[in-house]
């Protein structure tokens, strides 16, 4: 979050922009991997893709699938984010803990299915699923604004989930050094 953001000093208006990072994944010191989370334009203009795919090594395999996969598509205007469509594939063939979303915000309502349960749930506007709210905080940070809290659909429940600044911290990257932003 915190490159988009300082990529964005000094322009008059700040803007959203396409990204993929990588992660390090450990546990007690042991690598498992990385994941690797991206977000770009979609085919249409104001539509924008989130994807996040885990790469684990031979012990990150015994906790998460290579197939694992998390896509997000959700319409980006001006200081607004609205999911359209949400799925994660755990990546193996039982759909148990699979999800898949799909807002109508002609009717203000959710539709999906979680734990093999389908569900419908009226909602409020600025409501987030677990993609669109990485779009969510990075257009709140961009707008000057502090982010508070969101409604987040998590697996088939809606839950509030509050955010707070933790100060600030210095990252080495291969693409350099960067002051960022702790949430």
């Amino acid at each position: 979050i915190g490159d988009l953001v300082a990529s964005c000093v000094g322009r008059a208006a700040p803007i959203l922009e396409a990204y993929t990072a990588r992660y390090q994944v450990s546990y007690r010191g042991l690598a498992g991997g990385y994941v690797e989370s991206s977000l770009k334009p979609g085919s249409a203009p104001g539509i924008w893709l989130y994807a996040t795919r885990a790469y684990p090594n031979f012990l990150g395999r015994m906790a998460v699938s290579a197939a694992a996969r998390e896509h997000g598509t959700m319409q980006i205007t001006g200081d607004r984010v609205r999911p359209l469509e949400f799925e994660f594939n755990d990546g193996t063939a039982e759909e148990a803990k699979d999800v898949r979303l799909k807002f109508d915000w002609n009717a203000n309502q959710l539709t999906g299915v979680a734990d093999s349960e389908p569900f419908t749930y009226d909602v409020e506007p600025g409501t987030q699923d677990t993609a669109s709210v990485q779009a969510a905080m990075l257009v709140e940070l961009l707008a000057g604004r502090t982010p508070v809290g969101f409604a987040i659909v998590a697996g088939g429940r809606l839950r509030q989930y509050r955010y707070w600044s933790e100060g600030t911290a210095r990252l080495t990257t291969p693409a350099g050094e960067y002051d960022t932003g702790v949430w």
